[in-house]
């Protein structure tokens, strides 16, 4: 069996994992809700831990990089805001796109509209 470092890196070089690496975590604050004890367990022993992983350590997906200064394209009052993350690398800059709602306290809990990496599926040719 393979721990979760060893599972990212097969993944990356195209190779086959025992599984599908997941990434998961659950804040402090939230173990306590109801429901909570099963998703806690589901971290403990299912889900993979990518801190200590050298490409989630540093840097973007192991590239240097330069964090640009979020920028609001959009603040509709009241509602919510759009905000482009972007960050500068020697392969190029990545961008993704959230949305913040005025009526949600947790700054850690919004919407992503686009991630930084994503497949345009209308340029991809998938296989039988």
């Amino acid at each position: 069996m393979m721990n979760s470092k060893t599972r990212l890196e097969t993944a990356w070089a195209f190779k086959e994992p025992d599984r599908v690496p997941i990434e998961m975590s659950i804040p402090d604050y939230a173990k306590g809700l109801p429901g909570a004890d099963k998703i806690i367990e589901f971290v403990e022993n299912d889900a993979d831990n990518f801190v200590g992983v050298p490409l989630f350590d540093w840097g973007f997906m192991g590239l240097d990089c330069r964090q640009n200064e979020d920028e609001v394209i959009e603040d509709i009052s009241g509602k919510y805001k759009r905000i482009r993350h972007s960050v500068e690398t020697a392969a190029g800059e990545f961008y993704g796109i959230t949305q913040r709602f005025y009526d949600v306290r947790d700054p850690n809990d919004f919407h992503w509209e686009r991630r930084y990496i994503h497949i345009n599926f209308a340029l991809c040719r998938l296989s039988e």
